[in-house]
């Protein structure tokens, strides 16, 4: 993980072990931008999707970068 200012990024391997790895920084930065409870918990489900899709592509790794800037990620 790397955080540069504002943007944070995740490059890691495709593996359902590290899920909670990539719904706590989307959380994470999303309560850094002011969103509410309701809003984070769904983005974390979003979250979840995205990487099972990835896993049944069969994607070997991905990079994901959240910006937070004026309220918004």
């Amino acid at each position: 993980m790397h955080c540069n200012n504002n943007v944070i990024t995740i490059k890691m391997p495709v593996k359902k072990e590290y899920s909670q790895v990539l719904r706590l920084t989307a959380s994470g930065a999303c309560n850094q931008a002011g969103f509410d409870l309701d809003v984070i918990e769904d983005i974390r489900v979003v979250v979840s999707e995205v990487l099972n899709c990835l896993l049944e592509a069969g994607s070997a790794q991905f990079e994901v970068s959240f910006t937070i800037e004026n309220e918004k990620v």
